[in-house]
């Protein structure tokens, strides 16, 4: 017998039948889920399982990967045609690689069927709101509330999910799975793995070019691949959260005070900053913009416009921690955590006050006073200066109110200040609403 044909044996082969005595290499159970081993159904190892749930997930489950490399510029059909069929093969073998690492014994329907479902999940965001999948969009999605939650619960998601996770979730449950112990059984298992791995290789040479370069010039698409980018990302979250073990806040500042006009003042000012949400520069009649979105701030002549003011990010978990620290962008991976600007105004003799209308402050104002415009606490002392009841029926709505709600109430809450501070000065943040999505 040759060498492949041994090899094509060993994967292909059944138990065989042991010598008396002897005790078996390895042992066969059926789990068979819904389905009886006797109704006819055809019975599937794990490793065929894993290759029929990852052609599913590299076809259907990556609608909104297709649909970009459908509108990328620059590109011919054929050229679309090559990076699509073989961004689908690639996807399908690291898939069947990962399952068949993962997927052992009663394990290997869960975990095919959970991956299934955070891939129809992440499908439908990409699809619908044309965003990527990284570590910084998982963290959004754990420091959401109820109500940015609630604003996602739209019949397109019930659709997009159900059509791409519930026909592997139903074939999986309905399909009879061969469960072989022993180290034969495993040795195969590594084995499919191994010639996945080969097979991607394989791919990625032969398409060397058109994914190359579309990986280049194009990099969101490296965090479209579903369900690999969100695996990916979320390994990624949980590495941050191991290596950042240190929870201590490290002080900066320390040497900050008051300068010598606050000794002469008559009376003490209020600074005030207003942080927005989802304003791009590019829409502000200020910066040029056709159309006049900006109409009362235009007719000011006492206005510095920062024209080439940049975010460190598009979200609110990224950009927010980023405009107060000290680092900038470059302290966004940093393993130390440090205090913020607002702690040094504080430390300097200020009163510094933060006023939430959105999702909360992402830390920044962890160590100041901060008020909410709906009560987020049933402790009475937390609430005591939210809204009542009558603001909140004339500004809120299903749990959110428009940003004039953030001067309700405002001089109650500037007066509830520590007197000594509040007398040399106050440091007002009002964080908007804005335009945060995806309501708008």
């Amino acid at each position: 017998m040759t060498f492949l044909a041994r090899v094509s044996a060993f994967f292909h082969s059944s138990t065989a039948k042991a010598a008396p005595g002897a005790l078996p290499a390895a042992s066969l159970t059926l789990d068979t889920g819904w389905a009886s081993p006797l109704s006819g159904v055809k019975v599937f190892k794990v490793w065929q399982a894993a290759v029929v749930v990852s052609l599913w997930l590299a076809t259907i489950g990556n609608l909104a990967l297709w649909k970009a490399i459908a509108y990328l510029p620059l590109l011919s059909i054929t050229q679309k045609s090559t990076l699509t069929i073989s961004l689908a093969l690639g996807i399908t073998c690291l898939c069947t690689a990962l399952f068949c690492l993962l997927c052992w014994g009663r394990a290997a329907k869960p975990v095919m069927i959970a991956v299934a479902w955070i891939a129809a999940f992440a499908g439908h965001f990409m699809l619908n709101y044309g965003i990527a999948i990284d570590a910084s969009m998982l963290i959004n999605v754990l420091q959401t509330d109820v109500k940015e939650a609630g604003d996602l619960m739209h019949w397109s998601l019930f659709v997009t999910v159900g059509a791409i996770a519930i026909p592997p979730t139903w074939w999986l449950l309905r399909t009879p799975l061969q469960r072989r112990t022993g180290w034969r059984a495993g040795l195969r298992q590594l084995g499919v793995a191994a010639l996945s791995v080969v097979a991607l290789l394989a791919v990625v040479l032969a398409a060397f070019q058109p994914i190359s370069s579309a990986m280049r010039n194009h990099t969101q698409l490296r965090f479209m691949m579903n369900p690999l980018s969100t695996v990916y990302a979320m390994g990624n979250v949980v590495a941050q959260q191991v290596h950042k073990r240190d929870t201590t806040i490290y002080p900066i500042g320390q040497d900050a005070k008051l300068g010598a006009s606050y000794t002469s003042q008559t009376q003490a000012p209020i600074y005030v900053l207003v942080v927005g949400e989802t304003g791009r520069a590019g829409n502000f009649g200020l910066n040029g913009y056709t159309r006049n979105t900006t109409p009362q701030l235009s007719t000011r002549k006492d206005l510095v416009n920062a024209t080439n003011a940049w975010s460190c990010g598009t979200s609110t978990a990224v950009s927010v921690p980023c405009m107060f620290s000290h680092q900038g962008r470059a302290g966004l991976g940093d393993s130390k955590s440090y205090e913020n600007v607002l702690d040094v105004l504080q430390r300097a003799g200020l009163a510094v006050l933060w006023v939430d209308n959105q999702s909360g402050c992402k830390g920044v104002c962890d160590r100041v006073h901060r008020a909410d415009t709906l009560p987020t606490s049933t402790k009475t002392a937390d609430n005591a200066h939210s809204l009542s009841a009558a603001q909140q029926k004339a500004l809120c709505t299903d749990g959110e109110c428009v940003d004039m709600a953030l001067l309700e109430q405002l001089d109650d809450r500037i007066n509830a200040l520590p007197t000594a501070q509040r007398q040399q000065g106050v440091v007002l943040v009002l964080h908007q609403m804005g335009s945060h999505g995806p309501a708008y």
